[in-house]
């Protein structure tokens, strides 16, 4: 078994290599940056291994024949991920919950204190009307 750095499938293989294949331990760094990194057996990925995407995503686990076969940290970590995100929704829900309550009480108190004025209102114009009516001198009544 020697160490090479050769091309191999559409990228760059460094590490163990036997008849011009990767064999042991390896390194592959595609074009598009992804990169596996682990054992290799017969020119495939067959072992442990990791697979990182150009954005961090990670897929780290068993490789057989070049497949993955087993639960993978990859996996484990995005189930954990999204339970995370699952309970972040449900808090926002209780939070908007909530601020609908308060929102509701806060309408029902405006509508109350919007009634209220228009009856004291109501009723002013109707004491000013009186008073008019009566004689009072409109300037004053204006002052107050």
């Amino acid at each position: 078994m020697i160490t090479a750095t050769i091309p191999y499938e559409g990228g760059l293989y460094e590490g163990q290599v036997v008849n011009g294949e990767p064999h042991g331990w390896g390194k592959l760094t595609y074009l598009n940056d992804v990169v596996y990194e682990g054992d290799w057996r017969k020119g495939q990925e067959h072992g442990h291994g990791t697979i990182t995407w150009r954005n961090g995503s990670l897929y780290s686990g068993e490789f057989d024949q070049g497949e993955p076969f087993s639960t993978s940290k990859h996996f484990l970590a995005y189930i954990y991920e999204l339970e995370q995100k699952r309970q972040e929704i449900r808090a926002m829900k209780v939070v908007i919950a909530e601020l609908m309550e308060d929102l509701e009480l806060q309408k029902e108190t405006t509508m109350q204190v919007q009634l209220t004025l228009d009856m004291w209102h109501s009723r002013f114009d109707m004491l000013f009307k009186v008073a008019k009516d009566a004689g009072a001198d409109a300037s004053l009544l204006v002052a107050i």
